[in-house]
């Protein structure tokens, strides 16, 4: 694979970019694509490298685009139209090629998919570990801790210390969790609701979590809607509250 098509995938990985790759596994002259010669497909419909021309790039741009959508690699046959019957197999894709030969070539086609992306804001022992299982789990994980100092965060390959989502990253396939426990929260909760990220969480009590996401002074407003976006995690029984805890039940259950 040529070194700068590596570049850009590897480039575009930690972007949290989708694309597809494809791969020219055979070849029947006079195609012009050859074993080994290797695209890069964006979601924009662009394609970095050569597989063939006229002949093959059309169709494996669109093939490569349904990959991205269905989450499937594929290999696809491009061949002249009497031979696609005696191609079709299981996990083949036949399609005749475009150009008037005798040429045919068979593709790889492989969509690589962003992994999840965590935001995580705060500085308390849930940001740490809402961090640490999203590394474990090979989720990308940024928290931002305004104010602080990346070391505080050791297991984090990235501390965003200001209270700036763009600097975060923070898109429409981004998870934010705020987790500031009392600091900031309607400020760090308002910037994240104004993002479009796909999911924003609130780590508070049932209480806290009831007041309007509004700082003082704020004027603007979120996103139209945000607010259906907010979610807030079940928390455990807090002390006095029979219906919610467990061991009070039964008790009272044993009692009757």
């Amino acid at each position: 694979m040529r070194s700068d098509i590596l570049e850009l995938a590897a480039r575009l990985s930690r972007e949290g970019e989708p694309f597809a790759l494809a791969t020219v596994v055979w070849n029947r002259a006079p195609s012009s694509g050859k074993p080994g010669s290797t695209a890069l497909i964006t979601a924009d419909r662009r394609i970095h490298g050569w597989l063939g021309g006229a002949c093959a790039e059309p169709t494996v741009i669109r093939e490569g685009l349904r990959a991205l959508e269905e989450g499937i690699p594929k290999l696809l046959f491009l061949g002249t139209p009497d031979e696609l019957e005696g191609q079709q197999r299981a996990g083949v894709v036949t399609i005749p090629i475009a150009c008037q030969s005798e040429g045919a070539l068979e593709v790889y086609v492989e969509p690589v998919l962003p992994s999840p992306h965590l935001v995580v804001v705060g500085r308390s022992p849930a940001v740490d570990a809402l961090a640490g299982m999203a590394i474990a789990l090979g989720w990308r994980a940024v928290v931002i801790d305004d104010g602080g100092d990346p070391a505080d965060h050791p297991d984090v390959e990235r501390v965003v210390t200001s209270l700036d989502m763009d600097a975060a990253d923070v898109g429409d396939r981004s998870f934010v969790v705020v987790a500031t426990q009392g600091h900031y929260d309607e400020d760090a909760l308002q910037r994240a609701l104004a993002t479009p990220a796909a999911y924003v969480g609130l780590v508070a009590s049932r209480k806290r979590a009831g007041v309007p996401a509004r700082p003082r002074g704020h004027r603007g407003g979120a996103r139209p809607g945000a607010r259906a976006r907010r979610h807030r995690p079940r928390s455990p029984p807090e002390p006095g509250d029979r219906r919610r805890d467990p061991r009070r039940a039964g008790a009272a259950a044993r009692g009757r």
